[in-house]
C-alpha cells in the first residue's frame, strides 16, 4: 500500500514539475513547470508576443551617429508603417507626389481613403498613370492619404519584458536606406535593459495627432531620465 501511495506522489510531483521525477525517463517529459518557464514556455513564447497593425520588431544595433531621442528604422519597414495625414492646402503637393510614388518609392502611399463615401483606393494595385491620376483628384477637406512613415514621425519604441514605464518610450522616426535591422543609440541600453548580442525590440506608429502629441511631450526619451520608483539616474552611457 504504502508503494501505492509512493507512486501516486510521485506521478503527481512528475506531473507539476517534471524535474521531480524519480525515474530518468519521467523527468524527460515536459511538466507544467515545464510549459510556462523559460523562453519556449507558453508566457513569452505564446502570450508575451501580441501581433499589431501600425508595428514592426527586428534586431537592434548599435549607431552612435544618430541622436539620443532618434531611432533608425530600415527603408523596407518604413514602406509598410503608414500615418493617415488629411489633405489641406499646407500639405497638398507634398501628398500628391507620395500618392504618384506609391507603395514601392519610398516617400510615397499605400492607400488613399474617400471620407465622405468611405471608399479606400489601394495604390498597389495600380500603374504610375493610374496613380497620377488618383494624385490630380485629390480633394482638400476629406481625402486621408496612409503616407509612408517619414523622418521625425514619432514612434513609441518597446523592448520585452516591459518592466517598467521607460520599457517603453516615443523615439523620433530615422530612416536609413542601406540598413536591415533597427538602430538604436547606446544611451537608451540602460533604460530598455539592451544589448546587441540579438535582442529585438518593437516599434508602433501611433495613428492619430492626439498621440503624437502624447508620444511627443510625455513618453519622449528625453522626458525619462530618472526610475520612477527610486529617482535613481536611467540615461547615459555605461
Amino acid at each position: 500500500m504504502n508503494t501505492l501511495w509512493i507512486q501516486l506522489q510521485d506521478a503527481v510531483n512528475s506531473f507539476v514539475d517534471a524535474s521531480m521525477a524519480q525515474k530518468t525517463v519521467e523527468q524527460s517529459k515536459q511538466g507544467v513547470r515545464q510549459l510556462l518557464e523559460r523562453k519556449e514556455g507558453m508566457f513569452r513564447m505564446k502570450m508575451m508576443g501580441k501581433r499589431v497593425d501600425f508595428g514592426g520588431r527586428s534586431v537592434i544595433s548599435p549607431d552612435p551617429n544618430i541622436t539620443t531621442d532618434e531611432i533608425g528604422v530600415p527603408v523596407f519597414m518604413a514602406r509598410k508603417l503608414t500615418f493617415p495625414e488629411s489633405v489641406a492646402n499646407v500639405n497638398y503637393e507634398r501628398l500628391a507626389t507620395m500618392v504618384k510614388n506609391g507603395p514601392l518609392q519610398h516617400p510615397g502611399a499605400n492607400m488613399v481613403l474617400d471620407e465622405q463615401t468611405g471608399q479606400t483606393t489601394l495604390l498597389s494595385r495600380m500603374s504610375e498613370e493610374q496613380r497620377e491620376g488618383v494624385a490630380n483628384k485629390l480633394k482638400i477637406g476629406n481625402q486621408v492619404v496612409y503616407r509612408h512613415l517619414m523622418n521625425g514621425d514619432p514612434l513609441l519604441v518597446n523592448r520585452q519584458p516591459t518592466l517598467h514605464k521607460p520599457s517603453i518610450m516615443a523615439h523620433l522616426a530615422r530612416v536609413l536606406p542601406k540598413e536591415q535591422t533597427i538602430r538604436m543609440h547606446y544611451a537608451n541600453c540602460k533604460t530598455y535593459n539592451a544589448d546587441f548580442d540579438g535582442d529585438e525590440m518593437n516599434i508602433h506608429l501611433v495613428q492619430s495627432y492626439e498621440a503624437r502629441s502624447e508620444a511627443l511631450n510625455i513618453m519622449a526619451t528625453h522626458k525619462q531620465f530618472v526610475v520612477p520608483t527610486d529617482g535613481n539616474p536611467l540615461r547615459g552611457l555605461i
